[in-house]
């Protein structure tokens, strides 16, 4: 788990780093939209080869939507980190292991989750950030990949005919 650090105790996400991946997130869901929508305005305003082009750009529109899109639930589950205080944690963990024998806790970025460090040494991840969020961007994800994978063929055939 990328930010595991066991030594850490108590220490929970690092502030910088959630303000900077909620800008990169935002960043980058604003600029593939615009990217996507200045590639189907190009290939609607060139219409050469409509059949092509248009195939093509509407699989570069796509993958860059879907790669919006899984930027954006994570972004989502980052704002659940930003306000995530010191008693919400502490809250988010008594529900997670039903008791109050939390020794520590183990924040995580990729998968995002928030975890705690029960006395018996068994981490157990709270409810403090959606249950969703890691499943829905691997999704996502693997949507873009696959329409991204469709695009750079359909921009390869393009090229050889």
């Amino acid at each position: 788990m990328i930010g595991h650090d066991p030594s850490a105790g108590y220490a929970g996400y690092n502030g910088l780093v959630v303000l900077l991946l909620l800008l990169v997130g935002a960043l980058a869901i604003a600029g593939l939209v615009v990217y996507a929508a200045v590639v189907l305005f190009r290939a609607r305003s060139a219409r050469s080869t409509p059949s092509a082009r248009g195939l093509a750009a509407v699989l570069k529109a796509a993958a860059a939507l879907t790669w919006a899109v899984a930027a954006g639930i994570y972004t989502r589950g980052m704002l659940s980190v930003l306000f995530l205080d010191d008693q919400a944690q502490a809250l988010a963990c008594r529900a997670a292991t039903g008791s109050d024998h939390v020794v520590g806790f183990d924040p995580s970025y990729v998968p995002l989750e928030f975890g705690c460090r029960t006395a018996e040494g068994h981490t157990v991840t709270s409810a403090a950030i959606p249950s969703y969020i890691n499943p829905a961007v691997a999704l996502a994800a693997a949507c873009a990949l696959v329409l991204t994978g469709f695009a750079i063929n359909q921009r390869k055939e393009k090229k050889n005919t």
